[in-house]
C-alpha cells in the first residue's frame, strides 16, 4: 500500500493527474477504468483540462448502475458529461457498459467485449476507484461480491438503488495500479476498513490518495 495525503482537494485531484500521466507516460496504448460516484466529477473536470494523448487511452467502466446511459444516475454520463465531451478521444477508444434488455445480458456483453479486447486475460494499467460511506468499492458492496471469481458480476445492495453491472475485485486486482481517492469525508471509513473488512479493504496493494483536514 502507498498512502499520499494532502491537506487540499485540489491536491488530492493534482495527485490523481499526476498517477495517470506516470501511467500513461511512454506507452502507445493505455488501458483506464473509472468508477463512478460523487468524488470523480471534479477529478474528470480537471483531467479534461490536461495536454494528454487521448488517441492512445482506452476508457472502461468499473461499474454501471443498471438505468439508461442518459440518466443523472449513470456513471457513463457522469463521465461524458465532465469528461468524454471535453477531450478530443475516438468513440473507439470508450468502453462502455451497455444498457441492454436485462442486467444479465448487460454483463455478458460487457465481460465478452473485455475478454475480446483484452485478448483473455483482462488487466488494466490503471484502475480509478472511490470508497462509499459503508466500505464499497466499484459496485462490490458484499463478501461474496468481494470472492467471486468471475470477470465481471451482477450485484445489488439493500442501501444503494439500481442493479450494477461491475468488475469483481479479481478483475480490479490484476491492473497494474489501483488509485483509491478519497476525500476528508472518508478518513473515519478508510481507518476502519481493516476492523470492519469492509469490500475496500480487498483491494491489492492500492495507491490510497487521501484529503486530511488540518
Amino acid at each position: 500500500m502507498r498512502l499520499i495525503k494532502v491537506s487540499k482537494k485540489s491536491d488530492l485531484f493534482k495527485k490523481a493527474i499526476d498517477i495517470f500521466k506516470e501511467t500513461t507516460y511512454g506507452k502507445n496504448v493505455v488501458n483506464i477504468a473509472f468508477s463512478g460516484g460523487r468524488t470523480p466529477k471534479e477529478f474528470f473536470t480537471k483531467l479534461s483540462k490536461e495536454d494528454i494523448e487521448w488517441d492512445k487511452i482506452n476508457i472502461f467502466l468499473v461499474d454501471e448502475r443498471f438505468v439508461p446511459l442518459n440518466s443523472e444516475g449513470s456513471n457513463y454520463n457522469l463521465l461524458k458529461k465532465n469528461l468524454l465531451d471535453k477531450i478530443d478521444i475516438p468513440e473507439k477508444n470508450i468502453h462502455k457498459i451497455e444498457i441492454l434488455k436485462t442486467p444479465l445480458d448487460s454483463k455478458i456483453d460487457y465481460e465478452k467485449r473485455l475478454l475480446k479486447y483484452f485478448k483473455g486475460d483482462i488487466k488494466f494499467d490503471a484502475v480509478y476507484l472511490g470508497v462509499g460511506e459503508d466500505g464499497h468499492t466499484g459496485s462490490i458492496f458484499t463478501m461474496d461480491d468481494v470472492e467471486a471469481l468471475e470477470p465481471t458480476l451482477i450485484t445489488e445492495s439493500s442501501n444503494h438503488p439500481y442493479k450494477r453491472i461491475t468488475l469483481s475485485m479479481e478483475t480490479i486486482n490484476k491492473a497494474e495500479k489501483k488509485i483509491l481517492i478519497a476525500t476528508k469525508e472518508k478518513v473515519e471509513v478508510l481507518e476502519n476498513l481493516p476492523k470492519f473488512k469492509c469490500p475496500a479493504f480487498f483491494i491489492e496493494n492500492p495507491i490510497i490518495l487521501v484529503e486530511y483536514s488540518k
